[in-house]
C-alpha cells in the first residue's frame, strides 16, 4: 500500500467561501435583461396589428387567388 496519505484530515467539514462576485453580477445582469426584453415585447406587441378586431375583418384575404 502507498504511504503518505496520512496527512489528509477528514474529521472536519470544509467551509464554503460563498458565491463568487462575478456569478452574482452575471445573475443580476441576466435578471435585468429578462425584464428589459419582456418590457420591449409588451410595448411592441401592438406594432403591425390591426386593433380593434372589428377592423381586422375588413382586410381582404382573397387577393392573389
Amino acid at each position: 500500500m502507498a504511504q503518505g496519505h496520512d496527512s489528509l484530515d477528514f474529521t472536519t467539514i470544509p467551509e464554503s467561501k460563498g458565491i463568487p462576485r462575478a456569478v452574482i453580477v452575471l445573475a443580476l445582469i441576466g435578471v435585468v435583461g429578462v425584464f428589459i426584453i419582456g418590457g420591449a415585447v409588451a410595448f411592441s406587441a401592438a406594432h403591425g396589428h390591426v386593433w380593434p378586431a372589428l377592423q381586422s375583418m375588413r382586410i381582404d384575404l382573397t387577393k392573389g387567388h
